[in-house]
C-alpha cells in the first residue's frame, strides 16, 4: 500500500511510477483505501434510522418542521466513523444563527433529554450553532451535529453529490484526501 508521504521526499523515478498510465499506482491505492474506508449502506441505514427518532420527537413540537441528513453521510464523502450532520429546517425564511437558532436547539435540547438513547448533548455556539448529541445502546457509535435552518448546508450537499455523479473519481479521491488530512492533524 502506497503511503502519502511529503512529495519532497518522492524521487523523479517514483514520480515516473506512481502517475504511469500503465500501472497507475497511485489509483489503485487510492481505490483500495477508499473501499476500505467508505462509509457502508448498513451504517448509512442505521444513520437514517437515528434520524427518524430524533424527527419523531422534534416533529411534536415542530409539527411543521423537516429534519435533513447533509453533509458527508449523503453526499458519499462519508466513513465509517464520520459523524452525521443533521439540518433542522423549521421556516422557509432565515434564521439569526446567533439568536433565533440558538434558541430552538435549546428547545431541542430539552425535547430530547427525555429520549433514553441520549447520552450526552453540548450546545455549541459558532457563527453556526449545532447541538452536539451522543448517544448510548444501539447507536453508542454515533455522534450527531444538528444545526437549525442551515440552508447552506442542505445546498452544498446537493452540490458535492452532483460533483460525484459527475465522474466516479471525485468520491474516492476526496474521502483518501479526507482521510489523509484528519490522520494528519489538517
Amino acid at each position: 500500500s502506497t503511503s502519502f508521504t511529503s512529495t519532497s521526499t518522492v524521487s523523479a523515478e517514483t514520480n515516473q511510477k506512481i502517475f504511469s498510465k500503465d500501472d497507475n499506482t497511485l489509483s489503485k491505492s487510492i481505490t483500495e483505501i477508499y473501499e476500505n474506508i467508505s462509509q457502508t449502506e448498513k451504517t448509512l441505514i442505521r444513520k437514517l434510522r437515528l434520524r427518524d427518532l430524533l424527527y419523531y420527537a422534534i416533529v411534536q413540537a415542530f409539527p411543521a418542521c423537516g429534519l435533513y441528513v447533509v453533509g458527508s453521510s449523503l453526499n458519499g464523502f462519508g466513513n465509517e466513523t464520520s459523524d452525521m450532520d443533521l439540518c433542522l429546517v423549521l421556516t422557509n425564511g432565515e434564521l439569526d444563527q446567533r439568536t433565533a437558532a440558538v434558541q430552538f436547539l435549546r428547545i431541542v435540547e430539552e425535547i430530547l433529554s427525555f429520549l433514553p438513547v441520549i447520552k450526552e448533548q453540548t450546545l455549541i455556539t459558532a457563527k453556526v450553532p449545532i447541538l452536539r448529541i451522543k448517544f448510548r445502546g444501539p447507536f453508542s457509535d454515533m455522534v450527531v451535529d444538528l444545526n437549525a435552518n442551515n440552508s447552506v448546508a442542505v445546498r452544498n450537499t446537493h452540490l458535492l453529490c452532483y460533483y460525484a455523479f459527475f465522474d466516479w473519481r471525485v468520491r474516492p479521491l476526496v474521502t483518501v484526501i479526507k482521510e489523509w488530512a484528519k490522520q494528519n492533524d489538517i
